[in-house]
């Protein structure tokens, strides 16, 4: 059987993606607890919002959003414009958006772990029917 890492066209799992958006998290989070930013529902709710409603969207056209995320330079510019948007949202005191950047990559995660353990079905077919 020939070697899948080096002839599987197959995109990245979902553990990586959760691990590149774990990472974001981390940064996030250091950022908010070492700023002594203030945690809002709102921002919660603004950032979980849009996690759910990306996923909805992206569920109508799950193949061409994992061809576009399979490539490692849309993976770096999105990570890249998430760290550099939550600096300058630092740096300009808007710290909620820190916060909301920070809900969305937790309820991401919860997503991916709900989907992972089978309690949910993937954001693809939540739009079927």
């Amino acid at each position: 059987m020939a070697d899948e890492r080096t002839t599987s066209r197959k995109p990245p799992t979902r553990l990586a993606d959760g691990a590149l958006a774990a990472a974001v998290l981390v940064v996030a989070i250091t950022v908010i607890h070492s700023r002594e930013i203030d945690v809002s529902p709102s921002a919660i709710l603004l950032g979980a919002g849009s996690t759910v409603g990306f996923e909805l969207l992206a569920g109508r056209d799950p193949e061409r959003v994992r061809g576009a995320w399979a490539r490692l330079a849309v993976k770096v510019v999105i990570a890249s414009v998430a760290l550099c948007l939550g600096g300058l949202a630092v740096i300009v005191s808007a710290g909620w958006l820190v916060v909301a950047g920070a809900a969305a990559l937790g309820c991401y995660l919860v997503v991916l772990a709900l989907v992972a353990w089978g309690i949910v079905p993937p954001p693809e077919s939540w739009a079927d029917g």
